[in-house]
């Protein structure tokens, strides 16, 4: 199941501080036309797939612009999304990050010796989080994390670089996505593979998939990270919760 929502390209800016993605300006060409393409085929083979799937095009992740960045969610986990969470900045997702993957009981002191952020930054973000219900502090000012599988709802991440000669180039930035999704994978016409390629996907930590007249392909899968993968993995999970159950815009999604 697919989220068909309007995508609508946004100027190329940094990330902002309420974890809003930007969005690359399309640019039209066969590069566009190869990855459109593909993007079809894949919605027509694997349109009996079960699991509920939001579709990115070129956001902007701090290392680039990936083409496509296909998240795969659960979407019997947010049974009531609070609308204090709409209010969540990056900062606030890198402690909960932090909090999610060093399990825990935590202090304000102790996460500005952890973090390196000053008390006044840390009381704000705790106070955010409190009222958007992803942290718990008792009377002693103890802190614990709320209930991970109903805070972070998404099952995967797969970020895909196209590019119809450079291949070179998308293993770079391939590998670069790593930092945020749980799948990277290089997209390639069938008509270029060659024996470098495939030698080069092997020695790859990214996945290879090829993509012509024949259909899709996975030559080569990638490494898999176990989510979330870094506070970049928690922007996509906010702004797909903001957009379908709180009250943010749907930019972005195809």
């Amino acid at each position: 199941m697919y989220n068909s929502l309007i995508d609508i390209n946004k100027e190329r800016k940094t990330m902002l501080a309420n974890v809003e993605l930007r969005y690359k300006k399309e640019i039209s060409g066969p590069e566009s036309d190869f990855i459109n393409s593909f993007l079809s085929n894949y919605k027509q083979e694997y349109s009996d797939d079960k699991k509920t799937m939001t579709i990115f095009s070129e956001p902007f992740v701090g290392s680039g612009f990936p083409d496509l960045v296909m998240v795969r969610w659960d979407n019997e986990k947010p049974k009531k999304w609070n609308e204090e969470r709409n209010n969540i900045s990056n900062i606030d997702l890198k402690i909960i990050h932090h909090m999610m993957v060093n399990p825990g009981i935590y202090s304000i002191e102790n996460l500005k010796l952890q973090l390196g952020y000053s008390e006044k930054i840390i009381s704000g973000s705790v106070q955010r989080m409190k009222d958007a219900g992803l942290i718990r502090e008792d009377k002693k000012g103890l802190i614990r994390i709320g209930n991970k599988k109903e805070l972070f709802f998404i099952q995967s991440i797969i970020a895909i670089e196209a590019k119809m000669k450079n291949w070179k180039k998308a293993f770079i930035q391939a590998e670069a996505n790593q930092w945020f999704s749980s799948e990277s994978y290089v997209l390639l016409p069938d008509f270029i593979i060659n024996e470098a390629i495939i030698n080069h996907a092997n020695l790859s930590t990214a996945g290879l998939i090829s993509f012509g007249d024949d259909g899709i392909k996975i030559l080569k899968k990638p490494e898999k990270r176990k989510m979330p993968v870094s506070f970049c993995s928690w922007i996509f999970n906010e702004n797909i919760g903001r957009s379908l159950w709180g009250d943010g815009d749907n930019y972005g999604f195809i």
